[in-house]
């Protein structure tokens, strides 16, 4: 997903929202993508905390940085599914809309690590799902369930089952 060893890699993710377990994502994501042979790993929209936490000495707006990504990453944070049937969080997949659709007008790759996915039984639901993951380059489930709801939309080649990150947490990360 990154040709240029040397780029910047953006992290984006359902964060600051009183949630201690997507905070701490933020976080352990970008420690990993740190690792990498890369310029730069920002995080998006951060509060305080997550800045002091992985040394980010600028605060990085969506709005105005994505544009300089090589790629983003949708590091986890939050469900795209109803946790009500019939009701969904608009909030996280408008959020998750609007961004993907910026990246795939600017030609920037993203993927998605670390996904929970599903129920949805809305069609609007179900149609701003196909378009997020499917223009994503690969998309990491992070549980059976959401693997199997999102073999639904996307090419098998494209999707992962992986674990829950949080799950996989040491005592140092916490």
């Amino acid at each position: 997903m990154i040709d240029n060893r040397n780029g910047r890699v953006g992290l984006v993710g359902h964060y600051q929202h009183q949630n201690y377990g997507d905070d701490l994502l933020a976080v352990l994501f970008h420690r990993a993508l740190s690792r990498l042979d890369v310029k730069e790993t920002i995080v998006f929209d951060c509060d305080e905390a997550i800045q002091q936490a992985i040394k980010m000495p600028d605060v990085y707006t969506w709005k105005s940085h994505y544009k300089s990504c090589d790629c983003v990453v949708f590091g986890g944070g939050g469900i795209l599914g109803e946790l009500v049937p019939g009701r969904f969080s608009w909030s996280i997949f408008l959020d998750y809309f609007k961004k993907a659709r910026n990246l795939r007008s600017a030609g920037i790759p993203y993927a998605m690590v670390a996904v929970g996915a599903g129920p949805v039984r809305t069609r609007i639901g179900r149609l701003l799902i196909r378009y997020i993951v499917g223009g994503a380059e690969f998309v990491i489930a992070r549980d059976q369930s959401s693997f199997a709801f999102l073999q639904e939309f996307m090419r098998e080649d494209r999707l992962i089952l992986g674990t829950d990150y949080a799950f996989s947490l040491c005592a140092e990360d916490i």
